[in-house]
């Protein structure tokens, strides 16, 4: 699987510790990103496994003396689980901003440079490189990690490779970034990591001179700011779709292919992040109530579900216009699943709950290692136990296999990897600020 799906996108990799106090409320975040990790999950083993996905009834109806043809397929919907891809987006620019625009807004210290590009440099290279290299090297061979040159190795493990022209390959109709096919995406976190100090900073310098964060004005002036985000994404996304080619030609042509069209999500995430710091009590009170609508939110993303799922799509070779369809319908599916979630945290609805039960927060606390390892495990056992003659059951076998093994790597990943060096980033800047506190001998 050397092609690049332009579908997965990482789980946000912003754990509840790495975020203000009161972010840690959001547990059911912790629900959504397994259901999203879980999607992108089966989205990838599609190809394989038509014996599990090209089901469904053959459903026809007249209406107003059209034939209408729903879409009853598993393989309908299945193509466009991607959808995961722009939940983590959404919530990776809720978590990220938030991490800035709370405190600000509450007149507290924002992040520090060197801490936060500590941790989060912590949070994506140890696990990735795990992956990058030792699954690479080891076990799974390098059927999954190819790389173009020597150099490209380097700018892969580095996640530098955004600035540099890709490689545009027709038959898939989309760019082979090499490497982990998957690593695009983290490219495109890192990016947003750096992006959004230098968006707090300009929030910063709009409001200087009104007072800061206490000029009634700084609220909206924040809000349209993020929101401003979005238009540039769509704009993005029609330059990805429709001329890839001089895209990737051009010097940092990747910040279209790879971080500028995904500013739509990631463009509403932020948006929602400063509607939920900055609101007044009453605000807050009116944004928890619309929140509580659970029903409304989620019935209405399963509706654009279906829509979004009506046209053909092939596999891989969609056109521009169905790329385009797809990359601006799930932006709005994906802000309607999580905007509920943020507007109305530690809500009594039953999805919430679901999504606050132990077992999905467990998933979506090792989800950064189910989707570093899942498609390495997949090209895998679908390169030793081929599914797509399979029946039924056999197909489901290889399918479990594959869950089971991604699990296993991933939960590693996070106990012996992840949660140690996170613990250790923390502790580290900890100390760092008590000494800086405590008295000196030139004090005494």
């Amino acid at each position: 699987m050397s092609e690049v799906h332009a579908v997965a996108v990482p789980p946000d990799v912003v754990r509840p510790g790495d975020a203000p106090p009161d972010v840690e409320r959001y547990r059911e975040l912790d629900g959504l990103r397994a259901l999203a990790v879980i999607s992108v999950f089966l989205f990838h083993i599609v190809p394989g496994a038509p014996a599990l996905f090209a089901r469904g009834p053959d459903v026809s109806f007249e209406l107003f003396g059209s034939t209408i043809v729903p879409p009853t397929r598993v393989f309908d919907y299945v193509f466009h689980l991607n959808v995961g891809v722009q939940v983590f987006f959404v919530l990776s620019g809720f978590l990220i901003t938030s991490m800035y625009v709370r405190p600000w807004f509450a007149h507290e210290p924002t992040p520090e440079a060197l801490p936060y590009a500590f941790r989060r440099a912590m949070r994506i290279f140890p696990a990735y490189g795990l992956v990058l290299f030792g699954g690479g090297v080891t076990w799974f061979g390098l059927g999954e990690i190819d790389f173009a040159s020597p150099f490209a190795m380097i700018r892969h493990a580095t996640l530098t490779y955004l600035n540099f022209p890709e490689r545009w390959v027709a038959e898939f109709g989309g760019v082979d970034y090499g490497g982990l096919s998957v690593s695009w995406s983290l490219v495109a976190e890192v990016t947003f990591y750096a992006f959004v100090p230098f968006w707090m900073g300009a929030l910063r310098w709009r409001t200087s001179r009104s007072g800061g964060a206490s000029d009634p004005q700084a609220y909206r002036r924040a809000v349209t700011m993020a929101g401003g985000c979005i238009p540039v994404g769509v704009v993005c996304v029609f330059v990805f779709t429709y001329h890839t080619p001089w895209a990737t030609e051009v010097p940092f042509g990747g910040l279209i292919t790879v971080f500028g069209a995904g500013l739509v999500s990631l463009g509403a995430g932020m948006v929602l992040a400063v509607v939920v710091a900055g609101a007044s009590p009453s605000t807050r009170q009116r944004l928890r109530a619309l929140g509580e609508r659970m029903g409304w939110w989620w019935g209405g993303a399963g509706l654009l579900f279906i829509v979004l799922a009506w046209p053909e799509f092939p596999y891989l070779q969609a056109s521009s216009a169905q790329q385009t369809w797809q990359r601006l319908m799930q932006p709005v599916i994906a802000t309607m699943l999580v905007a509920p979630l943020v507007l109305a945290p530690g809500a009594d609805s039953i999805v919430q709950r679901a999504l606050r039960h132990r077992s999905l927060v467990w998933i979506g606390t090792i989800s950064y290692g189910v989707y570093l390892w899942h498609t390495v495990v997949i090209g895998k056992l679908l390169a030793d136990h081929p599914i797509f003659d399979r029946g039924f059951w056999g197909a489901s076998t290889v399918v479990g296999m594959a869950a089971a093994v991604t699990v296993l790597l991933a939960a590693a990943s996070w106990y012996l990897v992840e949660r140690p060096l996170l613990a250790w980033s923390r502790s580290r800047f900890a100390r760092s600020k008590r000494r800086e506190s405590s008295p000196t001998l030139a004090d005494s």
